[in-house]
């Protein structure tokens, strides 16, 4: 994220908008003491401080469903939406 008004997710340097239910460590890199990073969704909300700079990990487990990550001081301008969804075929059990 940042130094200019730019947020997103990426795998091996490509955008991200799907992704299976899962494990997953995710990198943030925040170049910008005006932004932060927040990823919301199925039991998940995970946040930067909008003064951090640096670099943090995650390793958060993604459920099937829609999550949200944004600046939240500049939410109107820096969003995005991941969808996790299962594999055709699997029996996964929704989760609420």
């Amino acid at each position: 994220m940042g130094p200019s008004f730019t947020i997103s997710i990426r795998r091996r340097g490509r955008r991200v908008r799907t992704l299976r239910p899962g494990v997953y460590r995710i990198r943030v890199r925040d170049r910008s003491s005006l932004h932060n990073f927040h990823l919301a969704g199925p039991r998940l909300n995970r946040r930067t401080g909008v003064d951090f700079v640096g670099q943090v990990e995650w390793r958060v487990r993604l459920r099937r469903g829609r999550y949200r990550y944004l600046c939240d001081p500049h939410a109107n301008a820096m969003r995005g939406l991941l969808r996790v969804v299962p594999r055709r075929g699997s029996r996964e059990m929704p989760t609420r």
